[in-house]
């Protein structure tokens, strides 16, 4: 749908079904905070587009201006971040303003929802500290001096985003990544069934950015801060009977 662009995010399940995001409206970009409203759309594992399905909040973005000019833009420290996910028969989409997600057919119909009534937590400079720390973290300590400059130009957000990740497991349950606060070493995943149910808390290592989920394992690439290198972690995964 978005000519000479790849997607802005992209899920896909077993079958070797995508869903996609796309990136901001040329239109909607400014200098400073801004966030456009973008496409949601389904293909297979080939080439061709596919069918436009819905349309949802994309990323919270910082327009970088530089000399007058508009230069760019990135996504906003702690700002919202949509999440896509595909199962065996559901889409998932969530725009992260609050805790809730949608279930999608693949005619973009509502087949129900995900969420957990919580209210949003407000910003702090520590959070804004830590956002810092792990961006610096990924980038190397050379950066640190245009990481914080770039950061005291920012108009931030006032409440954190409700979730920052989501991944559809091989049994077809939902996990949901909350935010991190605290930079605590662990961060719970709330876990979904088909029937919206948060069936399970699963606390995974703060740093570990998950890549699949398996009947008996998750897999993932985790980043220590204080070392910098990236490792391939593979993690056992116990399951109750349910």
């Amino acid at each position: 749908p978005q000519a000479m662009q790849s997607p802005y995010q992209s899920a896909c399940n077993r079958s070797g079904e995508f869903v996609h995001l796309g990136w901001e409206r040329q239109r909607d970009m400014k200098g400073g905070v801004f966030r456009s409203i973008v496409p949601v759309w389904i293909s297979r594992a080939d080439s061709a587009i596919g069918r436009v399905i819905d349309s949802v909040p994309g990323s919270e973005r910082w327009g970088v201006v530089r000399d007058g000019e508009l230069r760019g833009s990135r996504p906003l420290p702690l700002g919202k971040q949509p999440i896509l996910g595909m199962g065996r028969s559901a889409i998932f989409v969530g725009s992260g303003d609050r805790f809730e997600i949608h279930a999608l057919n693949s005619r973009g119909d509502s087949i129900g929802t995900l969420l957990r009534r919580e209210s949003p937590m407000p910003v702090t400079r520590t959070d804004i500290r830590e956002v810092i720390e792990r961006e610096i973290a990924n980038r190397g300590e050379s950066s640190r001096t245009d990481v914080e400059a770039a950061y005291a130009e920012m108009t931030l957000p006032a409440t954190l985003p409700a979730y920052t990740d989501l991944r559809v497991d091989s049994e077809d349950l939902v996990w949901v990544r909350s935010y991190p606060r605290g930079s605590p070493a662990s961060v719970q995943w709330c876990v979904f069934d088909s029937k919206g149910r948060n069936v399970a808390e699963i606390p995974l290592p703060t740093n570990l950015e998950v890549f699949e989920i398996g009947v008996d394992y998750v897999l993932g690439r985790y980043l220590d801060p204080a070392e910098a290198i990236p490792q391939i972690r593979l993690y056992r995964l116990n399951r109750q009977p349910r």
